[in-house]
């Protein structure tokens, strides 16, 4: 007996179900199975950067996971509500605190069970003692947006101090009591210089004297020998320093370097201090964007509508998260297949006058008995292009997340619903997607395109897909399965982190 599609999909959608329930009933992801797990509750300030379903561990060895965050509106705390195996015990001094896997890992819960001997934490208790807060990136990036704000005050000091015209003649008049001073200094050692015998006199009667005085004359003798030789050097250097400030103070005047041009032109400040918000802006949306890379295959389960083969599709996805209820999807879909482009040739009939042949007109002359071809010949030509693309806008709500957009090269929306399983290790999101309402990718069918995708997740980046392509159809109904790959920006950097303790490792064991 033939089946129809309708009822193969039927069939596929029934095993699901009987799947999903013995799962329920079997493998233990209800909350009723959870009773080898205990509940405590822990209080932060801050957890930026820890989310639901992290890890919590003892000593570095995993032993729950993050259940629950909510906020608290009296104090402005967040409350925890962690999971962990009841054959870990936490006494009455147990505290937790943020760790983070390397220096751009995930961030997990670290718990220090407490004191052996002393009174034990009950289920559905709260670790009581202060917690503490570890250094994070945001707070390095907030260091970083203060010295930016220094270097503004630094610019508008040094233009407050030499940015009106009364403060530049100002500090002009003490360049030029400098160089003054400076010519002064030049007279002197001149004077000194044609007195060189006199004060050779001099130093010859101090050096006779200081034989009598053998302690003091010797002290004497080398300040006069240090004197008389190295004057002559400090106060030409003395001189050549005076010039350069003179100098330096000159090029500022001009607004020449940079300071010049921070002192005397407007647009230099006006534009340091527009980078530097620059900065601040860019560093704050990065530190609140995450990335979600995925990609997946698919492979139908029979032949495709007017095609020989069965289909394949491969998916990769980039899915950038604005902020924590709002995402953007981009999509590219290499299809075997392909989506259909179609070209149309017409064909007219005409008589000797030239008139177009109609089945009306030729009825009117020869009557309905007259057999002739039909006036209007269509010929469809189809091509494929196995390239296809999407782009998504998305919006979650807990569990649920709607998105709108570009499905396929088609105008279309999804439905994605996370299942309330409580298993770290497991995870199910069930999606329905309805695009190409007209059904302008077959050839004689015009009901929309839906599909139903499901997606198990039996470890944190991987997972199996399966569901139904298409099962409205009459023609192209098709069952389908396939596996991929999910990980986000948080994996790579933990990546990142390992590589580059494996590559300093190695090039301490090379030296």
């Amino acid at each position: 007996m033939q089946l129809k599609s309708e009822t193969k999909v039927g069939f596929f959608v029934l095993i699901a179900g009987i799947i999903l329930a013995y799962m329920a009933a079997h493998l233990g992801v209800f909350k009723f199975y959870m009773k080898s797990y205990k509940s405590y509750f822990v209080y932060f300030k801050d957890i930026n950067g820890l989310e639901n379903k992290a890890d919590v561990k003892i000593a570095g060895v995993k032993v729950g996971w993050i259940d629950n965050i909510n906020l608290l509106q009296n104090d402005v705390r967040a409350k925890i509500k962690i999971k962990i195996l009841d054959k870990y015990c936490l006494y009455d001094d147990a505290y937790a605190r943020i760790h983070q896997e390397g220096l751009l890992g995930k961030k997990y819960l670290e718990l220090i069970p407490g004191t052996p001997g002393l009174s034990l934490i009950n289920s559905e208790g709260t670790l009581g003692k202060s917690v503490k807060q570890p250094a994070s990136v945001e707070d390095l990036m907030s260091k970083f947006e203060k010295i930016a704000n220094n270097i503004e005050d630094v610019s508008a000091s040094l233009k407050g101090a030499f940015g009106t015209p009364g403060q530049q003649n100002q500090l002009r008049s003490i360049i030029s009591n400098i160089n003054e001073a400076s010519s002064k200094i030049a007279i002197f050692t001149d004077v000194l210089a044609r007195n060189q015998q006199n004060i050779d006199g001099m130093i010859h009667d101090f050096r006779t004297f200081s034989k009598h005085i053998a302690p003091i004359g010797q002290d004497i003798q080398r300040a006069a020998q240090t004197f008389d030789n190295n004057f002559s050097t400090v106060a030409q250097r003395l001189d050549a320093t005076l010039k350069n400030i003179s100098s330096i103070a000159e090029k500022i005047d001009q607004g020449r370097g940079l300071i010049g041009k921070l002192v005397n032109e407007d647009e230099v400040y006006d534009d340091l201090k527009v980078v530097a918000g620059g900065f601040r802006e860019m560093a704050e949306v990065a530190d609140k964007t995450g990335i979600v890379f995925d990609t997946h295959f698919e492979t139908m389960g029979r032949l495709a509508e007017h095609y020989e083969h069965r289909d394949s599709k491969g998916y990769f996805d980039i899915r950038l998260h604005t902020n924590e209820d709002t995402f953007y999807q981009l999509q590219l879909v290499g299809s075997e297949k392909g989506s259909i482009n179609r070209t149309v040739d017409r064909n007219q009939y005409f008589d000797y006058d030239n008139r177009e042949l109609t089945v009306k007109n030729v009825n009117d002359q020869f009557g309905p008995s007259f057999q002739f071809p039909p006036p209007r010949l269509d010929t469809l030509r189809v091509t494929r292009n196995t390239l296809k693309f999407g782009l998504q806008i998305g919006k979650t709500y807990k569990d649920l997340a709607l998105r709108f957009g570009i499905f396929e090269n088609y105008v279309g929306a999804a439905i994605d619903y996370e299942l309330p399983f409580c298993n770290e290790n497991f995870r199910w999101v069930t999606t329905l997607e309805m695009f190409d309402f007209r059904g302008q990718d077959r050839i004689d069918d015009r009901r929309p395109h839906l599909k139903w995708i499901n997606r198990v997740f039996f470890m944190k980046n991987l997972y199996m897909d399966f569901g139904a392509d298409d099962f409205v159809s009459r023609k192209n109904a098709n069952p389908f399965f396939g596996c991929g790959i999910r990980f986000s920006d948080d994996d790579i950097k933990y990546l990142l982190a390992k590589f580059g303790s494996l590559v300093s490792t190695g090039a301490l064991g090379l030296r």
